[in-house]
């Protein structure tokens, strides 16, 4: 985490981590097909790996956007202010979104009472699945609240 807060600074910093934390996601990726017996668990369960490879990858993405940072000048002031590019904005609010949908499904499935009869198991996807439609509801929700107020701010600032 350290390392993308330092790197995301400097435009080849940024492009060099993001480019080894793809090649990163890729060789755990290509370890898992070939050694059936590679295993990763963090916490309590083996598909924490295909997690960690996916938000390998999608700070990788993020990392290597070409405009990544754009500066433009500031009314009123002689320093040029940096802000994320739209593109990169887009690629990390998606990047969130699948996160965020994620995790949820994962709560989703873990909430779900499985000491009862196995017939209310076996809806414990289903029950992931209506928590990752809430939580990318409220994704959504506060992407749009974030972009009008960026928005507004940035008008707000070209009037005056």
């Amino acid at each position: 985490m350290a390392s993308v807060v330092v790197a995301v600074k400097d435009r080849a910093a940024r492009r060099v981590l993001g480019a080894i934390l793809l090649v990163l996601a890729v060789v755990l990726i290509v370890v898992k097909a070939a050694d059936s017996g590679f295993r990763f668990i963090w916490g309590n369960s083996e598909g924490e790996l295909i997690e960690l490879v996916i938000a390998l990858a999608f700070v990788g993405f993020v990392l290597v956007i070409p405009r990544f940072v754009v500066r433009e000048a500031v009314p009123g002031s002689s320093q040029p202010q940096a802000r994320m590019s739209g593109g990169a904005r887009a690629l990390t609010y998606f990047c969130l979104a699948a996160l965020v949908a994620l995790l949820a499904f994962g709560a989703g499935t873990a909430q779900a009472e499985c000491d009862a009869p196995a017939s209310d198991c076996d809806l414990a996807g289903l029950e992931g699945i209506l928590w990752a439609f809430v939580a990318l509801g409220g994704f959504v929700i506060v992407v749009i609240v974030t972009e009008v107020r960026r928005l507004v701010v940035r008008r707000s600032r070209e009037t005056d």
